[in-house]
């Protein structure tokens, strides 16, 4: 059976965590939401967010309305510098000396 597939502005109908589909920007891949609050939108953009449901957690119901997440934050890569030096130790260190001494 395939999975439902909740978007952006629908009401979370079951507390649990939901799997998160977007093809814009890179999300988080999974989200606890709270029965009754509102799926939510990416903080970048308008593009709606596609949810399916991964596990349904009961014990939430007691911290609703503690919880709520208005948008997912995007996640931002590291940026890799293209030509950084490798990390070498000095070759004429006094520990290297000491060592070939011995």
């Amino acid at each position: 059976m395939p999975a439902v597939v909740f978007r952006t502005g629908q009401r979370v109908r079951a507390s649990g965590v939901y799997r998160v589909s977007h093809a814009r920007h890179h999300l988080p891949r999974e989200v606890t939401l709270l029965r009754g609050q509102v799926f939510p939108r990416c903080a970048e953009c308008r593009v709606p967010v596609l949810f399916t449901q991964g596990r349904i957690i009961k014990e939430l119901k007691e911290r609703r309305g503690k919880i709520i997440l208005n948008a997912i934050p995007v996640i931002k890569a590291e940026p890799t510098p293209a030509h950084a030096p490798a990390a070498a130790a000095p070759r004429n260190s006094p520990r290297t000396r000491s060592a070939r001494a011995t």
